[in-house]
C-alpha cells in the first residue's frame, strides 16, 4: 500500500480530523525529530516505511498516532480530478481547468490538493 508522506498526513489531520484510513503512522519524538513509522491500526506491526522529519515547533508531541492517507481514499475526498504521471518522480492532480499540486508520488500530490482545498473553504469534510 502506497500512502502519503508523513508531514503531510500529519498537516491534513490536523485540518480535518479524518480518521478511518486502512493505515496509521506511529510517531516518536527522539534526538534527531520526530521518526513516523506506517503501521496497520489494530494489527501486528508491519513497517512499510520509514522517514525522519522535523517535528512541529509549536506541537511537538501533539500525534501519538496519525492516519496514514492513501490514494484511493484520497480521491474519494476530492471533486472530478486529473491524475497526471510527469517526468521522473513528478505527479500532478488538479481539477479540471485548474493549476493542480505536485508530488514525488500521486498520493503526496493528491494530499497536497485536498490540502489546499480545505485551506481554500472549498471542499468541506464532514
Amino acid at each position: 500500500m502506497n500512502i502519503a508522506s508523513p508531514e503531510l498526513c500529519l498537516e491534513l489531520y490536523r485540518l480535518s480530523g479524518l480518521l478511518h484510513t486502512a493505515w496509521a503512522y506511529e510517531m516518536e519524538l527522539g534526538q534527531r525529530g520526530m521518526r513516523a513509522v506506517a503501521v496497520r491500526p489494530n494489527a501486528d506491526r508491519y513497517e512499510i516505511a520509514e522517514w525522519l522529519f522535523k517535528p512541529d515547533p509549536i506541537n511537538k508531541s501533539a500525534a501519538a498516532y496519525c492516519p496514514a492517507y492513501d490514494l484511493g481514499y484520497l480521491l474519494r475526498i476530492l471533486p472530478n480530478v486529473d491524475l497526471t504521471h510527469l517526468k521522473g518522480y513528478e505527479w500532478r492532480v488538479s481539477l479540471t481547468n485548474s493549476e493542480g499540486c505536485y508530488g514525488r508520488t500521486p498520493e503526496d500530490a493528491a494530499c497536497k490538493l485536498v490540502i489546499r482545498l480545505l485551506k481554500d473553504g472549498l471542499i468541506h469534510i464532514k
